[in-house]
């Protein structure tokens, strides 16, 4: 008989243990203050979609409280909002089966404290740590333009470049203290996509890794790394195979600004990058001040641009080039001999000669520049 009640206890646990592991309830149980609202909604974030969903909805008491409830499999983003609003008051992870919300409408600061979530906690707290930074790196951009307006030195353009490196290079320090420190798959998620911009595709299927190797079953990990490797893979087969790495870089010779003929072999000994760009390229235009910037920064280590404009409006060139303050060569390839000589199909186009003239990457924007002349001008 005791051998049959332990082994019925022993199937609970087993039962009990699955359950766990699967759909469990979450509620959330909080008080309002300062608001008219009538309604409470609870929405789940999909984060592999960036979507979301309503799961529960509530009268709010006379009081300010209400109760929330669903079903989750793991951890889950949710948010917190009322009536029609767009904006959450809230935003937790169902880390616990039961979490406790309170929350002032007319704070100025965060209006929600958590209890009973220590995952939901350390996201208020990365959360306030990350807009501090985003405020700081939006107020090095306003500095920025008003400098460059002002055609202020290259000096304060390029310490103002240094001090917006530092503020990124804290973000990604939280971030990685988050994903090997930190005990909440969805938070790391959370910080992971939301500095996705500052990561090499390299760099960012590492960190997607570790958190693949640290929570093997969790399944927003698992979709993430899915749809990061499906990108990935369509991005390899749509983009073109390099066509010119590893062979010597074609001469270029064209007139500049002042009339001179300008030969791309007469930069022998310097990392040169060929930029194909045009005045009338939206594109062009926008991925021009990371050009600038990487300029300014590597200019005195032995690299330099050249700047090939595919315009035929030699009057429109000359304004871009002032306005968008590109200070290197720059040269107008008017009958686009350079450009067919490089089978230049679209714009932006570059590619990066090395001082032996071999040309050594190409199509390089955004972070992909930047790093790649932190790895060959070490």
């Amino acid at each position: 008989m005791i051998q049959k009640k332990l082994m019925a206890a022993g199937l609970m646990l087993i039962l009990f243990s699955c359950k766990e592991k699967g759909v469990q309830s979450f509620s959330v149980k909080g008080t309002l203050k300062n608001t008219e609202a009538r309604m409470v909604y609870m929405d789940q974030i999909l984060l592999e979609a960036g979507m979301h969903k309503p799961v529960d909805s509530v009268l709010l008491g006379k009081d300010g409280s209400f109760v929330l409830k669903t079903k989750t499999k793991g951890e889950n983003l949710y948010y917190l909002r009322i009536d029609n609003e767009q904006y959450p008051f809230a935003t937790l992870i169902s880390d616990v089966p039961s979490i406790t919300v309170k929350a002032d409408l007319q704070s100025k600061t965060l209006p929600a404290a958590y209890e009973g979530s220590p995952a939901s906690i350390a996201l208020q707290q990365y959360y306030t740590s990350f807009m501090q930074h985003r405020g700081q790196l939006a107020l090095l951009g306003k500095e920025y333009d008003s400098l460059t307006k002002a055609k202020a030195p290259d000096s304060l353009l390029v310490a103002l470049n240094t001090k917006g490196e530092g503020i990124v290079a804290n973000m990604k320090n939280d971030v990685s203290a988050i994903v090997i420190n930190g005990k909440s798959p969805v938070l790391a998620l959370m910080a992971l996509q939301s500095n996705q911009n500052w990561y090499t595709p390299d760099q960012y299927g590492d960190l997607l890794s570790q958190l693949s190797k640290k929570y093997p079953e969790d399944n927003n990990v698992k979709k993430a790394g899915k749809n990061f490797t499906d990108q990935m893979a369509a991005m390899q087969q749509n983009k073109p195979a390099p066509q010119f790495v590893g062979q010597k870089a074609p001469e270029i010779s064209l007139r500049d600004l002042e009339g001179h003929t300008v030969s791309l072999s007469s930069y022998k000994g310097k990392y040169v990058l060929v930029d194909f760009w045009a005045s009338w390229c939206k594109p062009c235009r926008e991925e021009n001040p990371n050009v600038v910037a990487a300029y300014n920064k590597y200019k005195n280590k032995n690299f330099t641009v050249l700047g090939v404009s595919l315009d035929d409006n030699e009057k429109a060139w000359r304004a871009a080039v002032e306005k968008d303050r590109l200070t290197w060569a720059q040269t107008l390839d008017e009958k686009q001999v350079a450009a067919a000589t490089y089978n230049v199909q679209g714009i932006p186009f570059n590619v990066l000669v090395d001082p032996d003239g071999k040309i050594i990457a190409e199509s390089l924007r955004g972070m992909d520049l930047e790093n790649k002349l932190q790895e060959v001008l070490k």
